[in-house]
């Protein structure tokens, strides 16, 4: 399963990114390290967005010598009804990229599927995307209806939530799959929420009583929220790839040991989860 994960970088570029991270931004020490672990385990993918503030010029800087692809995501607000020269403003985008990375993005997507209701800048996309050689490109979606317009637009990859609490991108699998659409499956964790210990926002507030039944099944599944979150992204997600976070290098080796363990301790895992936890129609409040 270990090559299905894509490492997300939001962490290494964010001064305090998630709900649980205590540590704040790691060093570029720990993240070459982090680099080196994650490619020698067999992970060929990152993810990272212009958003991220330094993240993909450490990604050029940190990976010398080491082989990933990466899939990168366009300034914010590139589409907005002020900008009159979309394909330009594509075009410099995706060179500032290049430029940081210190290579061409093997996949780039808009950082807002707001952005990509405008056919314009779908179709800018494209045509940007196409003349640099680069495969993959699309939008980062929150919805499903998000994700089939996306798909339906031409996107040939989308980027979707999916966890044990968030389970609604499963709907565009078939979609996706029929139109050999590349889906990257972010947020197993929740952006941290579901960790014990996570300061949660008041919008998460009406899940506590979700996230709580959560931490109680992998309690009865012997595992940790983390572990049993990662394992059920996994199996949730098929085929697909699943983009997970680490702010510490402990941090991604678990992340590694837990996707790369014995298939009975993984489906050990989740045969101890709560009917509650994954039977979506028993959800009071989604």
């Amino acid at each position: 399963m270990l090559h299905r994960l894509v490492l997300g970088t939001a962490q290494i570029g964010l001064e305090k990114y998630g709900l649980a991270n205590t540590t704040g931004k790691p060093s570029d020490a720990v993240v070459r390290v982090m680099f080196e672990e994650a490619c020698e385990a067999g992970i060929r993918w990152l993810d990272t967005a212009q958003a991220y503030d330094d993240a993909e010029e450490r990604i050029g800087a940190l990976t010398e010598g080491l082989h990933f692809r990466i899939s990168t995501k366009l300034r914010p607000t590139l589409a907005s009804p002020s900008v009159r020269n979309l394909r330009g403003a594509v075009a410099q985008s995706v060179l500032e990229s290049v430029r940081r990375l210190r290579e061409t993005p093997d996949c780039v997507l808009f950082h807002r599927a707001e952005e990509a209701q405008n056919p314009a800048a779908m179709e800018a996309l494209a045509l940007v995307c196409q003349s640099r050689g680069i495969g993959l490109w699309g939008v980062s979606c929150y919805t499903p209806k998000q994700a089939f317009s996306a798909i339906a637009s031409g996107a040939t990859a989308i980027q979707v939530p999916l966890n044990l609490l968030d389970r609604r991108a499963m709907s565009v699998f078939p979609y996706a799959e029929s139109r050999g659409v590349t889906v990257f499956c972010r947020a197993p964790f929740l952006q941290g929420a579901i960790i014990p210990g996570a300061t949660l926002p008041p919008a998460c507030e009406p899940a506590r009583d979700r996230i709580a039944l959560f931490h109680e099944s992998a309690k009865r599944a012997d595992a940790t929220p983390a572990e049993l979150a990662l394992l059920a992204a996994l199996s949730l997600a098929g085929e697909h790839r699943v983009v997970f976070g680490a702010e510490t290098a402990e941090q991604l080796r678990d992340n590694l040991l837990t996707a790369g363990g014995p298939g009975e301790p993984y489906r050990r895992v989740l045969r101890g989860l709560s009917e509650a936890v994954v039977n979506p129609s028993l959800w009071a409040d989604r």
